[in-house]
């Protein structure tokens, strides 16, 4: 029983529509209309990603009831697919639907500490064609898919190098960072630019700290004003889904000269940033 999960796999679906519409089911019920429409999921692009590098897969979908949508990311891949580890299965397990649109792979709170897989989930590390579905449900009997294909290059890991160690950074001043390309902005990937991330909560909300850098392996950047003993750094190819993060916790201290505590201790340059932006908003050119 501990094994059981209340929902269905996208390929149950498929599965249940099969019987029921053109298989032996066919003749066995009576068609009710329900009265509700189905949410529809935007297209969603194919990447090419490097290895044993984290990824943030991101859709989106709209209902014409309005009714509020959960949504779930699961690879679709058989158990005969070729594994890394020398087993016949799928790298990622699937989750349970839920009202965020997007998933990480694998979980933030694993990337943080540095792990490239746990139980059930495993970031490729040789080439690789993975296929995935966002099912999006209303929930009143309403669902839809969109498919999305992630190819593993030989290129990476793409990796944060600076900060590995526990440091202390004053805000407003300059910081370098660097990272290892590790053949990202070449073919098949491609990534000629990246954007500079800041969390203090990690991961959950995102500081843009600059938008568009190319992807030569160092900046540098200005600290935003933020209080935190547990800040990161992360970056994310730009029009593309594989993202580091930094090894190691950052604390940021002081403020700013221009400093204004109607705001709340956030400098009005951050606010227009747009310091509650979370991964679900970076929408890596989908529609």
């Amino acid at each position: 029983a501990s094994q059981r999960i209340p929902y269905f796999h996208s390929i149950s679906f498929d599965e249940l529509m099969t019987y029921s519409s053109t298989g032996a089911g066919n003749s066995c019920g009576t068609i009710t209309s329900t009265g509700n429409t189905a949410p529809v999921v935007g297209a969603i692009a194919t990447y090419t990603i490097p290895k044993l590098t984290p990824f943030d897969l991101i859709g989106k979908a709209t209902d014409a009831d309005h009714d509020p949508l959960t949504y779930s990311w699961e690879e679709t891949d058989n158990n005969s697919t070729p594994h890394d580890l020398g087993t016949a299965a799928p790298y990622f397990k699937s989750d349970p639907p839920r009202t965020d649109s997007n998933r990480i792979f694998i979980p933030m709170a694993n990337v943080l500490l540095g792990q490239t897989s746990i139980k059930g989930e495993y970031l490729p590390s040789t080439p690789q064609t993975l296929n995935f579905r966002l099912t999006a449900r209303d929930n009143k009997g309403g669902v839809c898919y969109g498919s999305s294909t992630l190819v593993i290059a030989n290129a990476g890991p793409f990796k944060v190098t600076s900060q590995n160690t526990t440091v202390t950074w004053n805000a407003c001043k300059s910081e370098k960072i660097t990272w290892d390309i590790a053949g990202t902005d070449q073919a098949p990937i491609n990534t000629a630019k990246v954007d500079i991330f800041f969390t203090k909560d990690g991961g959950t909300t995102l500081i843009p700290v600059i938008s568009g850098v190319p992807n030569t392996g160092s900046c540098n950047i200005t600290v935003p004003t933020v209080t935190t003993t547990t800040g990161r750094i992360i970056i994310k190819g730009v029009n593309n889904v594989f993202f580091a993060v930094n090894a190691a916790d950052i604390t940021v201290v002081g403020l700013c000269a221009d400093f204004e505590a109607s705001k709340g201790g956030v400098k009005k340059t951050d606010i227009e940033l747009g310091q509650s932006l979370d991964f679900k908003d970076l929408s890596s050119g989908n529609p």
